[in-house]
């Protein structure tokens, strides 16, 4: 009889592992039957809610959200065979309201409403803080705003009824009880829906906030570091799942006061999110073009992507420029002995090169400071009929620290295109042989032309 029940039980774990079933993650009480594949797209929504109870603590643990956008970039998109290359992760950071948070996740209903839900998984992460009422769940928003689980979950649920895998982060205190046993069984499996719940900590229990010495908030930062593939243990066979994660994440509070809490539904299928690999590029290319003052700003330049609330800014490119003139000017050597008469005129280009860095605010809006140098030259044509005691035209360039700010937008989501209003201002640091040429007023006025205030509106495109 035993060996007949061993028998059984040995050909039953046989078959599983021969259709390509999963057994290595099962949760509690549950057996997994079936593990699907990674889906065609995703979308990611992270809201980090800042300046309530500790602002700068708050503020600082809202925008560790900001990492979304180099992860997504460098890990996520590349697992989704029919991601937009320039998908953006939406994010609502810092000053969130009750309405932010309603508008962030009826905006990705309507999103699953014009593709194949069943292609999509939507990830959304939410740190800030939380509270227990009556067996309720409430996310405090900012300035003491409130948001019941049981409008937040409306929102998730129907995300699954029609057919999206829902991957849920909650980082708050008391993140447990935002669902409840049973509150699944509204969920409609037949449409191959899903939802992986991830709470911070248990009902009644408090989160581990932002650290100050780690610079983090410890649960956001486990699930951030596993994304961007740093905690191979989450990996089974090079494959982030739901419960590979599960077991992970429950794994690194072990023997902690916080604990999380993992629900999963339904609990006899398990998917794929990630396949564990190496980073896609670590820049982007941009191209751009202004008018204003000066007349055209043309240029080019990379993105580096070395964190996520600032990026590093490398451009190089020429700003066109009305020409001036300064006819009939008679230069003298030190010794009053005639050097040479001249036809002056400034060169119509003025190349540039910057340095800076592209600081994200969120809402498709960002800032770019950028400094560097710029470059102006001036030739001179001998006279005719004078001449110049070498037989050639004397020659300056001068040099001026080219500080810029932009405020750039993404208009209407538009995920490569940017408007760009700039301001800035250039400052004479030096020139080459302008010693020779500064007696003249005329000529010292083409060079500070290059100096001042400028201003100008444009275009960029990111590739």
């Amino acid at each position: 009889m035993n060996r007949f029940l061993l028998l059984v039980i040995t050909s039953v774990m046989l078959f599983f592992a021969c259709k390509g079933y999963s057994q290595d993650f099962p949760d509690e009480g549950s057996v997994i039957t079936e593990t699907q594949s990674i889906r065609k797209k995703i979308h990611i929504l992270a809201i980090g809610i800042g300046t309530y109870k500790k602002p700068l603590e708050d503020l600082l643990a809202a925008y560790q959200l900001n990492h979304y956008s180099s992860i997504a970039h460098d890990y996520i998109w590349p697992n989704y065979k029919k991601q937009d290359k320039h998908e953006k992760v939406e994010k609502i950071l810092s000053t969130v309201s009750v309405n932010d948070v309603k508008n962030g996740l009826g905006n990705f209903l309507k999103i699953i409403d014009n593709e194949n839900p069943k292609d999509v998984v939507v990830m959304i992460h939410i740190l800030g803080h939380g509270e227990a009422v009556n067996n309720e769940y409430y996310l405090v928003c900012s300035n003491g705003e409130k948001i019941s689980g049981t409008e937040i979950k409306e929102y998730l649920i129907e995300m699954a009824n029609k057919g999206a895998l829902v991957i849920v982060f909650l980082d708050t205190c008391h993140a447990g009880a935002l669902f409840k046993d049973g509150d699944f069984s509204s969920i409609n499996s037949k449409k191959n829906g899903a939802i992986a719940f991830y709470a911070s900590s248990q009902a009644g229990q408090e989160a581990d906030g932002f650290k100050k010495d780690e610079k983090k908030a410890p649960f956001t930062d486990i699930i951030l570091r596993t994304l961007a593939n740093e905690n191979e243990e989450a990996y089974n066979s090079d494959t982030l799942t739901l419960y590979s994660l599960k077991h992970y994440v429950e794994e690194r509070f072990e023997g902690k006061k916080q604990k999380p809490c993992v629900k999963l539904f339904p609990q006899n299928k398990d998917f794929k999110i990630l396949l564990k690999a190496g980073k896609v590029k670590k820049f982007s290319i941009y191209t751009g073009i202004l008018v204003g003052q000066p007349i055209v700003s043309a240029f080019g330049g990379l993105t580096l992507f070395k964190n996520c609330i600032v990026h590093g800014k490398i451009e190089a490119g020429v700003s066109i420029l009305p020409q001036r003139e300064a006819n009939s000017v008679y230069l003298y050597k030190s010794d009053n002995r005639f050097s040479g008469g001249y036809n002056y005129i400034s060169s119509f280009i003025q190349p540039f090169v910057r340095l800076g860095a592209e600081i994200d605010l969120g809402k498709d809006w960002s800032l770019i400071p950028l400094v560097g140098l710029s470059f102006l030259s001036i030739s001179g044509d001998p006279i005719p009929d004078v001449g110049a005691s070498d037989g050639k035209g004397e020659k300056a360039t001068a040099t001026c620290l080219s500080s810029n700010v932009r405020l750039a937008w993404a208009p209407f989501k538009m995920k490569n295109w940017q408007i760009h209003a700039t301001a800035g201002y250039d400052v004479g640091i030096g020139d080459t042989n302008y010693n020779k040429l500064r007696e003249n007023d005329d000529v010292k006025k083409m060079a500070e032309y290059l100096k001042g205030l400028r201003g100008q509106l444009g275009v960029v495109y990111n590739f």
